[in-house]
């Protein structure tokens, strides 16, 4: 038998495959910088992190989609789109009071607390705020939580609702105060008391 030279490889078979780990490796990259932004309620740093992931997922679909100018499109795409999105969805700073921190007292003047049969507490004519006395303490609520202290004026810390406030919303607080006004006008020798 004569031996013979094989046919020289062709140039498909020579080619390296394709590796899609290089868009995988910048949507890693672009994710672990995240890490940098600092503050989530500041918009511009929103925006960058927005546009960071966006331009990181859009590249990996991208590439995995068309190869190396589909990373470059779909980057760019994600990118715009992420930025966009981070900025549009900053949210407001939480007030220190969602922290913990107790709200500052409602007035500086000693309220007319007036009794309400139903529900079984004691009402502050005339207050622009939520205030009641129950069992020997004062409630107090402010956006949305409860605080409780031995005065009117504080000092506050949060607490549960009373048990006869505890399907109490701000939004009753005028109806509350004109029943308040009707039993205390109407009714000579109504229970209320002024605190000191």
């Amino acid at each position: 038998m004569i031996p013979t030279a094989s046919a020289p490889p062709s140039i498909a078979q020579t080619r390296r495959p394709r590796t899609r780990s290089a868009p995988l490796g910048l949507a890693l990259l672009l994710a672990a910088g995240l890490g940098a932004c600092t503050n989530p309620y500041d918009p511009g740093q929103r925006a960058l992190g927005g546009a960071a992931l966006g331009a990181g997922t859009g590249a990996a679909i991208g590439a995995l989609a068309g190869g190396g100018r589909g990373a470059a499109t779909g980057a760019l795409i994600g990118g715009a789109i992420g930025a966009v999105g981070g900025a549009a969805t900053t949210p407001p700073p939480p007030s220190p009071y969602e922290a913990g921190y107790p709200p500052a007292a409602p007035a500086s003047w000693s309220p007319e607390m007036v009794w309400l049969p139903s529900p079984g507490v004691y009402v502050a004519l005339g207050y622009n705020y939520p205030l009641f006395f129950y069992s020997g303490l004062y409630y107090y609520l402010y956006s949305g939580r409860w605080y409780v202290g031995s005065s009117y004026s504080g000092p506050w810390r949060i607490h549960a609702a009373p048990p006869p406030l505890r399907r109490f919303h701000s939004g009753y607080w005028n109806s509350y105060q004109m029943r308040a006004r009707n039993y205390y006008h109407n009714n000579p020798g109504w229970r209320h008391f002024r605190p000191r």
